[in-house]
């Protein structure tokens, strides 16, 4: 309005520096229409409605005394939407541009900007009817702006607070153990599946520390995982937990470091009870290295055995073999023969250590491991042969070995089962029947 009132029938300088004004604005008018950001538009618009007011002013000498009047009106509007900050900067300003232009001398002095007196008394009057008139206008785009935005924020707030109801559903009612811990272990939140997989309700657990909850010998490894967490903002492993019941839970974890809205870092637990399947696991690892009929190790525990020890470590083992059991499958049936079987094995069974190990080594050949025997060996075998006459379902061989330095295991079995055989040729005793 002021570019054309001035360009037309006014003073012809201020027409063009209005121009240029609106040439600026026009675009910051556009922005804000188009996203709504309020507080930029608002610094924008009034910094350029100040440069106008200072070239108008300055280059005048206040003779353009209409926009100087108009200015406390941009400050009232600046204040209203401008940042605390920014409203306060603009009022000082425009004191300051005001003061000085107070003390400017018109006389005798040429300016660029010279308005007619007529101009400059129809001024007071006339410009700040105009920019009060687009004041008005750019209110209703202000206006229009912030309803848009409003209406933004609000479809945001509802999309934001169902995919807030959508996630805690998704972790409430999953069956997987998820929760949040502080970097020293404190629980922050956790689903029920959680506590319930640990004989817990969700409140006994909020505010504890995991160290709580961890077996006493692996304590020290929660400080351990907590360090390399916080060090390297993510761990995967497995962790070990105490039900309330005492039971040991192991779960599979894979951990991420978190930060919340103000930035305090807290840890993102996400991880499977894993005790079920490690415990089938274990069991089938068992029975990897377990005769089915006699519940004896079989051949594929030696090479475990083996690896437990190094290459200076003293044991033992005595060998068994059943007299003339080709006989009694063939006279009394294999079902026998399989019963003689499983009472050699409880036998081997009940004089072996807690150390030790009784192995099937196939059909009627029995090893009794001895770790810790050493040079015990023979004492042991002969206490072995001695509780067989009474005890044993048929009449047994028996030979031994301790284990000499560097010697492989299966050397160490070889020289028992030849002194076996040794024994058995030397001694040529009868075979005594079986018994039930």
């Amino acid at each position: 309005l002021l570019s054309i009132t001035e360009l037309i029938w006014g003073t012809f300088q201020v027409g063009v520096v209005c121009l240029v004004g609106m040439i600026v604005i026009v675009p910051i008018l556009g922005d804000l229409v188009r996203n709504g950001h309020v507080a930029r538009a608002a610094t924008r618009f009034m910094t350029v409605l100040y440069v106008i007011s200072a070239i108008l002013n300055f280059g005048s000498a206040g003779q353009t005394i209409g926009v100087s009047i108009a200015l406390p009106s941009v400050v009232l509007v600046g204040a209203l939407v401008l940042p605390a900050r920014g409203a306060i900067v603009l009022f000082m300003a425009v004191v300051v541009q005001l003061v000085l232009v107070s003390a400017m001398s018109r006389n005798g002095a040429h300016f660029p900007i010279n308005p007619a007196r007529a101009w400059s008394e129809l001024a007071i009057f006339r410009i700040p009817v105009l920019i009060s008139i687009s004041t008005a206008f750019i209110g209703l785009l202000v206006r229009r702006a912030m309803n848009r935005h409003r209406m933004e924020l609000a479809r945001t707030q509802q999309d934001l607070a169902d995919s807030e109801k959508q996630l805690r559903e998704i972790i409430e009612y999953s069956r997987g153990l998820i929760c949040t811990h502080s970097l020293d272990g404190v629980l922050l939140t956790l689903n029920p599946a959680s506590a319930e997989a640990l004989g817990y309700t969700v409140g006994d657990l909020l505010g504890r520390n995991i160290r709580e909850l961890v077996p006493e010998e692996r304590k020290a490894n929660v400080a351990d995982y907590l360090a390399r967490i916080k060090s390297n903002e993510s761990d995967s492993n497995a962790f070990f937990i105490s039900a309330r019941d005492g039971e040991p839970r192991i779960w599979e974890y894979n951990n991420r470091l978190c930060t919340d809205i103000n930035g305090v870092p807290y840890v993102l637990v996400n991880a499977t009870d894993m005790t079920e399947r490690r415990k089938l696991e274990e069991k089938l690892r068992e029975q990897n290295i377990r005769d089915p009929l006699t519940g004896c190790f079989n051949r594929r525990y030696l090479s475990r055995f083996e690896s437990r020890f190094g290459p200076d470590q003293r044991w033992g083992c005595v060998i068994v073999d059943l007299d003339n059991f080709k006989q009694v499958n063939d006279t009394e049936g294999h079902h026998r023969g399989d019963e003689i079987l499983v009472a050699v094995g409880n036998f081997m069974n009940r004089h072996a250590g807690e150390k030790d190990a009784v192995v099937r080594m196939g059909g009627d050949e029995f090893l009794l491991l001895l770790p810790d025997a050493g040079a015990k060996t023979e004492a042991i075998a002969q206490r072995i042969r001695l509780a067989a006459d009474d005890e044993a379902p048929c009449s047994l061989s028996i030979g031994f070995a301790s284990r000499i330095d560097g010697e492989a295991l299966d050397r160490t079995i070889e020289r028992a089962d030849s002194q076996l055989y040794e024994v058995r040729r030397t001694e040529r005793r009868d075979d005594r029947p079986a018994q039930v």
